[in-house]
C-alpha cells in the first residue's frame, strides 16, 4: 500500500523519537553522573581561584608593608649607626614600629635587625625571641642578600619560629638598603599568620566546601579552613604522592564521596586544596533529573503533535524554502516568493521572511552593539589604572609628611595633580601626543621621589608631532613596565628614553630602558598571556597591547626587543590612517574624541 507523504513523515517522525527516547534512557544516568561531577568540581575550582586571589592580594599588602617600612627616614637614618645608635633613637624605633603594627591589622609581628645584630621585635601577643647569629646560621640572612631587596617568603621566619598548634605565619624578609649608598644596612622580617590568607566563609560559600588547607611546595600545612575532616591526612598524603596532578579526583570514605580539587599559587609555588561533598548537590540534582523528565514528556508530546501538522502539499513550498536558506547561507537576505495553496503554508511563508527582514535588522544592531562593547571595554581597562597608584602615590605622601619632607610633599602633590589632570582629560579617550609625554613626566617625578632620583627620563620628540592625537595611557603603563621589571631589579639609578618619529604611514613610539632586560620565553608570555597585575599599579604591557589592539582594531601593533642585561624596547606603532569604520588613527584629532 502507497502512503501518503504526509503519512509517511508521520510515521518515519514517531518511530525517531521513541528510539531517540529509548537511548536517551540509557545514556541518561551515566550523562547525569557526569555533569553532577562536573557542576561540584566547578564550585570547588571557583572557591579555590577566591583563595588564590585573596592570598595574592594579602601578599600584595604585606609587600607594600615592608616597603614603607625600609623607606622610613628614622629607620634609614639609624640603621647604618650599628652599634652606636643611641637609647633615645632605639626607643623611638621601637615606638615607631608599635605604631606601625596597631595601624596595619594583617601584620602580626615585625623584627628588624642591622648588620650588627642589633634588634627590635614587636608584636600582638607574647613575642619569640629569635637571635641574629641564629639568622645567620639558618641561611636566611645569605639568601635575603642574594635579593638585594626584593622580598622572600619563608614559613616561620625559615623555622626558627615555632607555631603554635597549626597557627603557622608566612615571613616576608628583605634586606634594608641605604637609600643613599644602597649598601646593606639591615635586615626587615614582617610575619602574617597562616589563617590571614583564608577569606571569610560568607565569600567562599561555607555551605558548600567543608574543608580547605595551603600547602607550600615542600607539602608543609601553611593555613587550614572549615571542620577538619577525618580523611584530610588521607587527601593531603594521596595528591603529594599524585605525579599526574589532574584537575581534580575523587575519593570515598565512610560511605561518602568527597571530590578534591588542587589550584597553585605559581609566585609562591604553594597549592590550595579544596574537599567538597556530595551530599547536598545530590538533592538538588534529583529535583533536576524530575524536571528534565518532564521537559522530555513535553518535548515528545510537542514532536508528535508537530508531525500532524505535515501537509501533503508541502513538498514545492519547502523546495523554494531550502533555496532560499542557501543563500542566506552564502549572506544574500532575500525573501521567498510562492503560491500559498493553503493557510499554514502561507504563515510559513510570511513567518520566514518576517524572520529574513528581522535578520537584518539584526546584523545592524550587531555592529552597533558591538562598536559600543569595544568602547565599554576600552573604559573598563582604562579604569583599572588609577585606585593602585593614587593608593601607592598617598602612601608615599604621607610617609614623607611624617618624616617632615613638606617640601618634596609639595612637589609630589603638585606632580600627582598634573599626572590626574592630564589622564583624566575631561573622559577624553584621546588626548595629544604632548599631553601624554606630560602624563610620563609627571609620574616620573613622582617616582624619583619615592625611589630617590632612580630615573633618568631623555624624550626625544619633534614639536610638530606634540599636537597629534593618540589613544590616552599607553606610554606610562610602559614607562611604570620598565621602572618596576627593568631598573629596579638592576638595583641601581637607570636611564629611559623615548621617542617619537614618522615612519611612512605609521607613526612610531619606543620606550627604552637600561634595566635588566627579558628572555625570548619572557617576551613570548607578555605578548600571548592575559592581562595580569604585573606592578603596583595593576596594568603594565599586557593589558597595553589589549587596549592598543581594542581601539585601533588592528593587530601587532606594539613589539618588544629585549635581551637579558642588555635592556628593553618596547615599539608602538600607530596608523596615521585607518580606513573603514573599526579603527581609529590620526584622522581622529583628539578634542574630536571627547
Amino acid at each position: 500500500m502507497k502512503l501518503k507523504l504526509r503519512s509517511k513523515i508521520l510515521l518515519s517522525h514517531i518511530g525517531l523519537v521513541v528510539l531517540t527516547i529509548a537511548v536517551s534512557g540509557i545514556a541518561f544516568r551515566e550523562i547525569n553522573s557526569r555533569l553532577l561531577v562536573s557542576k561540584v568540581a566547578q564550585m570547588s575550582e571557583q572557591t579555590n581561584t577566591i583563595i588564590r586571589e585573596n592570598v595574592l592580594q594579602t601578599m600584595d599588602n604585606v609587600n607594600n608593608y615592608s616597603k614603607m617600612l625600609l623607606s622610613n627616614e628614622l629607620i634609614q637614618r639609624n640603621l647604618p649607626k650599628a652599634g652606636t645608635i643611641e637609647l633615645s633613637e632605639m626607643r623611638k624605633i621601637h615606638l615607631y614600629l608599635l605604631e606601625f603594627l596597631d595601624s596595619a591589622p594583617l601584620l602580626s609581628s615585625i623584627y628588624l635587625y642591622d648588620m650588627q645584630g642589633q634588634g627590635y621585635a614587636v608584636g600582638r601577643s607574647r613575642m619569640q625571641t629569635v637571635e641574629f647569629d641564629k639568622i645567620r646560621e639558618s641561611g636566611l640572612l645569605d639568601r635575603a642578600l642574594s635579593l638585594k631587596g626584593s622580598p622572600l617568603v619563608t614559613i616561620n621566619m625559615n623555622q626558627l619560629l615555632e607555631p603554635k598548634q597549626k597557627d603557622n605565619v608566612v615571613s616576608f624578609s628583605r634586606i634594608i638598603n641605604s637609600t643613599d649608598t644602597l649598601e646593606p644596612i639591615g635586615l626587615l622580617v614582617v610575619n602574617v599568620e597562616g589563617k590571614s590568607l583564608q577569606p571569610s566563609n560568607e565569600r567562599i560559600g561555607a555551605n558548600q566546601v567543608s574543608y580547605v588547607e595551603i600547602l607550600d611546595q615542600d607539602g608543609f600545612l601553611l593555613s587550614v579552613s572549615g571542620s577538619e575532616l577525618p580523611v584530610a591526612d588521607q587527601i593531603r598524603t594521596g595528591f603529594l604522592s599524585d605525579n599526574s596532578k589532574s584537575d581534580y579526583s575523587i575519593i570515598k570514605s565512610d560511605n561518602m564521596r568527597y571530590l578534591v580539587t588542587s589550584t597553585n599559587i605559581r609566585q609562591f609555588d604553594w597549592t590550595v586544596l579544596s574537599v567538597t561533598p556530595f551530599a547536598e548537590i545530590v538533592k538538588e540534582e534529583i529535583y533536576y533529573q524530575f524536571v528534565m523528565l518532564i521537559l522530555l514528556g513535553i518535548s515528545l508530546l510537542v514532536m508528535i503533535a508537530g508531525s500532524f501538522i505535515i501537509s501533503q502539499s508541502i513538498a514545492v513550498p519547502i523546495k523554494h524554502l531550502v533555496s532560499s536558506m542557501r543563500k542566506i547561507g552564502t549572506g544574500n537576505l532575500v525573501p521567498v516568493e510562492f503560491k500559498a495553496n493553503s493557510y499554514e503554508m502561507n504563515v510559513l511563508k510570511n513567518g520566514y521572511n518576517r524572520m529574513v527582514e528581522q535578520m537584518e535588522s539584526l546584523i545592524r544592531q550587531i555592529h552597533k552593539e558591538h562598536k559600543k562593547l569595544r568602547r565599554a571595554e576600552l573604559y573598563a581597562i582604562q579604569a583599572q589604572i588609577k585606585p593602585h597608584f593614587l593608593y601607592n602615590s598617598f602612601d608615599a605622601i604621607s610617609s614623607l609628611s611624617f618624616a617632615g619632607k613638606s617640601d618634596q610633599v609639595y612637589k609630589m602633590v603638585k606632580s600627582l595633580g598634573t599626572y590626574y589632570r592630564n589622564s583624566l582629560s575631561n573622559g577624553k579617550e584621546v588626548i595629544t601626543l604632548g599631553k601624554e609625554l606630560e602624563i610620563v613626566k609627571s609620574y616620573v617625578a613622582i617616582q624619583n621621589i619615592r625611589y630617590r632620583d632612580l630615573i633618568d627620563l631623555e624624550i626625544r620628540a619633534d614639536e610638530r608631532y606634540i599636537g597629534l592625537p593618540l589613544l590616552k595611557l599607553i606610554l606610562q603603563p610602559l614607562v611604570e613596565n620598565a621602572l618596576y621589571h627593568g631598573i629596579m631589579p638592576k638595583g641601581k639609578k637607570g636611564k629611559i628614553a623615548i621617542s617619537a618619529k614618522e615612519a611612512g604611514d605609521w607613526f612610531i613610539i619606543s620606550v627604552a630602558d637600561d634595566g635588566v632586560g627579558m628572555s625570548e620565553d619572557r617576551i613570548r608570555s607578555v605578548m600571548h598571556a592575559p592581562p595580569t597585575d604585573e606592578t603596583e599599579g595593576g596594568f603594565g604591557l599586557k593589558s597595553t597591547i589589549q587596549r592598543i589592539q581594542l581601539f585601533y582594531d588592528m593587530p601587532n601593533l606594539l613589539s618588544i626587543d629585549s635581551a637579558v642585561g642588555q635592556g628593553t624596547t618596547v615599539t608602538i606603532r600607530i596608523p596615521l590612517k585607518v580606513g573603514g569604520s573599526g579603527g581609529h588613527g590620526f584622522g581622529n584629532t583628539a578634542d574630536d574624541r571627547g
